[in-house]
């Protein structure tokens, strides 16, 4: 089985990711999406749009395709006829037609899923990017990581909370504000870092958090109940290692973990990246979640064969 990955937009290389993982998990896969976003950040993809040559070979012979957002269905390039499943990963953006199956990243609100199932955003934990490193120095480091566009647009109550609870710390750590980067370069510095703030769940398409257990950091985020149950879902009944802190307690548990010292932080950044490994590994996040609905897609191109239906 061969899948493509397609989206119009960069996603912060979140169609890649998908792609990378699934062929950890053994299932030959390849993305076909912008290599850069509209600020010029580079962004990983196997093949540029619009596809050509190589590209539209392996999309032909594709024996399904994963649509990153809706936009794709819309693309004469796109072959018709395949299998076909849409990733919902941004609110707002048009919804498939009748007949296409269909899921949405599981950290969008509720008014996005419409009943449909949540899915979760992959992290191929093999690949260099995901690699833990060395933390830096002998003082706590914090990476905030801040929604990309916040250079653009900072009055964002998420960011403005974020910098006040770090106000409160003074000098007792070393601070990192990371915005508005590449996935490598953003992930290089989260690596260095023993404390990550996700400062927007949404943001980054909902992958900050796990990329930071990834690399082996103690993640703070605002993981509430509703988003605590969407992962158990998602992972089968795993809890999670987060610190939740709404904006308000933000500082404070800030310094209860900065009070801890930084190689107590290393050692519960290495044991993250343990969870990591065995709760979200990409072989079962698919077969749990992405395989039923291209067994869905599949059942439906076979119904539309057989003329016992249209759409």
């Amino acid at each position: 089985m061969a899948i493509a990955h397609v989206s119009m937009t960069p996603l912060d290389g979140a169609a890649w990711a998908a792609a990378e993982a699934f062929r950890e998990a053994g299932i030959e896969s390849f993305c076909i999406a912008p290599d850069a976003d509209a600020a010029g950040r580079a962004s990983p993809t196997d093949y540029r749009l619009p596809p050509m040559g190589p590209a539209v070979a392996r999309l032909e012979a594709a024996d399904a395709v994963i649509c990153h957002d809706a936009w794709p269905l819309k693309e004469r390039w796109l072959p018709a006829g395949k299998p076909t499943v849409v990733w919902i990963h941004t609110p707002g953006g048009p919804v498939p037609p009748t007949g296409v199956p269909w899921g949405v990243a599981g950290r969008l609100p509720p008014t996005c899923h419409g009943g449909r199932p949540p899915l979760p955003e992959l992290v191929p934990l093999g690949h260099r990017f995901y690699r833990p490193g060395p933390k830096a120095g002998d003082r706590v480091r914090i990476a905030a990581c801040l929604p990309n566009g916040t250079s653009r647009f900072p009055n964002n109550p998420a960011v403005e909370a974020t910098l006040a609870g770090l106000a409160g710390l003074g000098d007792e750590a070393d601070l990192d504000i990371v915005a508005d980067l590449a996935l490598d370069r953003r992930l290089d510095r989260m690596r260095r870092a023993h404390v990550v703030i996700d400062a927007c769940p949404a943001g980054s398409y909902g992958r900050v958090s796990l990329e930071a257990l990834a690399v082996g950091c103690v993640v703070i985020n605002r993981c509430d109940a509703l988003r605590a149950w969407r992962l158990q879902r998602m992972t089968g009944g795993c809890g999670h290692p987060f610190e939740a802190a709404a904006p308000a307690g933000l500082g404070k548990v800030l310094r209860e973990l900065v009070g801890l010292g930084p190689a107590t932080l290393a050692t519960m950044g290495r044991r993250n990246r343990q969870w990591i490994e065995g709760a979200w590994r990409p072989a079962e996040l698919i077969r749990r979640n992405l395989l039923p609905l291209l067994d869905a897609a599949r059942a439906a191109r076979e119904i539309r064969k057989d003329g016992n239906e249209t759409t």
